[in-house]
Parts: structure tokens; sequence; C-alpha cells
């Protein structure tokens, strides 16, 4: 899901989400070990950390 499609599926009810702040909120989150990303020619897949722990 692209920042396009975030701002997409809400519309003008919620506030829209810039590029810069979208890459802040995924870098945070990439911090504190809760995402997780994959690089696979040259395009980018993001996976969240606690949909892998099954433990």
């Amino acid at each position: 899901m692209t920042i396009r499609d975030i701002n997409n599926l809400y519309k003008a009810k919620y506030y829209k989400f810039s590029y810069s702040l979208m890459r802040r909120i995924i870098d945070e989150l990439i911090r504190i070990d809760l995402l997780k990303v994959i690089i696979h020619e040259n395009k980018r897949a993001f996976l969240f950390n606690f949909l892998l722990d099954f433990s």
C-alpha cells in the first residue's frame, strides 16, 4: 500500500500523510524493530515483525 493509497482511502476525513512524514514513521518503526524491510531487485517490501512471530 502506498502513501497515495492511504490518502485516497481516508479522503478528506482524516489527516493526509506527506511523504516525509510517512518516511519518518517507517524509519521509527524500523528503529524500534516493529517493521522489517526486504529489498529485492530495487523493490521494497515492509513486514510487521509481530506478524512473523508465532512463538
